[in-house]
């Protein structure tokens, strides 16, 4: 019996989040047509701009994972739709980060390379110690103010932010490169 018990709670468990995958897979699609215009008028705003074309590409990239994040939790307001959608845009942007890391990798010397990769590497390690931080400042924070689902984005959002700033420097790095 109890076999059986455990078995419908998994069974319940796992379809529940196939849903919500689901729903957040709808509300994405959906999200990513309601900013399709917002994405062209940018990248004609963009390309009136005196910038390089890398600038251009990443400056869109960013409003792209910025826009369509913001539009998903217009989709789903609760603090789990919110939570999903830093979850999103915290995947976008380690796509990037990858991206202009592989990029400006690319460009360097041998014994450079090492080096960046050494540097890299310990920005992982530094970022891992981050999140645990963030983590338990949300814990003693939910602790001190007595409860709520709200600070659940605080983690969240933190590990974007920080997540952000190493993209922006990656970038830099590159295009800095690309220019010298």
């Amino acid at each position: 019996m109890k076999k059986i018990f455990i078995f419908l709670c998994l069974s319940i468990f796992c379809a529940s989040l196939s849903a919500e995958d689901i729903d957040f897979n709808t509300n994405l699609a959906e999200a990513k047509k309601d900013v399709r215009d917002l994405i062209l008028k940018k990248q004609k705003e963009l390309g009136s701009q005196d910038l390089s074309n890398n600038e251009r590409t990443f400056l869109l990239e960013c409003y792209t994972i910025d826009v369509t994040s913001n539009a998903l939790q217009g989709y789903d307001p609760s603090t789990l739709g919110i939570n999903a959608a830093l979850a999103y845009a915290y995947k976008e942007y380690d796509k990037l980060l990858n991206k202009y890391f592989n990029l400006y990798k690319n460009t360097l010397t041998q014994e450079a390379k090492e080096a960046f990769v050494e540097e890299q590497r310990k920005w992982l390690k530094l970022r891992d110690d981050f999140d645990s931080f963030a983590s338990q400042k949300a814990t003693h924070l939910y602790k001190k103010m007595g409860g709520g689902t709200i600070y659940s984005l605080l983690p969240n959002s933190m590990r974007l932010e920080f997540l952000i700033k190493r993209v922006e420097e990656l970038f830099a790095y590159y295009n800095d490169d690309e220019f010298n």
